[in-house]
């Protein structure tokens, strides 16, 4: 609400207390009431109750649940309010239709009558440029909103695909897991197996080593025992070589 309508909406109040008072004055006079009296003594009673539910305090429906009547809970007049419920509007399958009335609220319908056209002029502007930014950002939020979704729809389609492929490679890394198992297994066969054959090898090689020891030490034994005599030719016919 603007100031404008604040100013106004104080005079009103005024200008009623000043009825009441006038209305209270005339009802103590010992004629009757003209139609005139009691006409402004309805209004000034409508008056007050519009400005008693007004400053009515509302029961706070916040603390239920499940509130029976869901709306605009706890509204107090001239302070702002901490949750404002919109009806619900998706949870009616029609909310309005073509006979559907369309009603103020008695005490804004007040405040409007009393309202010249400068400040109803002013209150349109006002509202209207207040609309027309709202919808602006809504937009706004609308088209990035719409971008996030279109962004997670395509990221829903290609799950599946991205799921395919990630069973797949856990398939191909369980394979070589157990290809590395085997491989592991012949490695240390192999290396067992080389660990034999270099014994072996070792060993043998040990006995060549004995073996050429001693062959050099019957060689050096033949060598001492060859007869250096001169050999005679009947031995020599039995034996080219002259060995025995």
């Amino acid at each position: 609400m603007t100031s404008g309508s604040a100013a106004l909406r104080k005079a009103r109040a005024a200008k009623n207390k000043r009825e009441a008072s006038s209305a209270a004055a005339t009802s103590s006079a010992p004629h009757s009431p003209t139609a005139s009296n009691v006409d402004r003594s309805k209004r000034t009673r409508l008056e007050e109750e519009t400005s008693s539910r007004q400053d009515h305090v509302v029961v706070d429906l916040s603390g239920q649940d499940d509130p029976p009547l869901p709306g605009p809970h706890r509204l107090t007049a001239g302070l702002p309010a901490d949750d404002f419920v919109l009806p619900p509007l998706y949870a009616h399958t029609e909310l309005l239709t073509g006979v559907t009335k369309v009603k103020i609220n008695p005490a804004d319908e007040a405040i409007l009558s009393d309202m010249g056209p400068e400040a109803l002029r002013a209150e349109i502007a006002a509202q209207s440029m207040a609309l027309l930014k709202l919808v602006e950002v809504a937009t706004f939020l609308n088209g990035r909103e719409c971008r996030y979704l279109e962004e997670r729809d395509e990221a829903r389609k290609e799950l599946p695909s991205l799921q395919r492929r990630l069973a797949e490679s856990e398939a191909s890394c369980e394979v070589f897991r157990e290809e590395r198992k085997t491989l592991s297994a012949n490695l240390k066969e192999a290396e067992d197996r080389l660990k034999t054959v270099s014994e072996e090898r070792d060993s043998a090689v040990q006995k060549v080593d004995e073996q050429k020891g001693l062959i050099g030490e019957l060689e050096g034994k033949l060598e001492r025992l060859q007869v250096t005599g001169v050999v005679e030719d009947r031995e020599k016919e039995l034996d080219p070589q002259g060995e025995y």
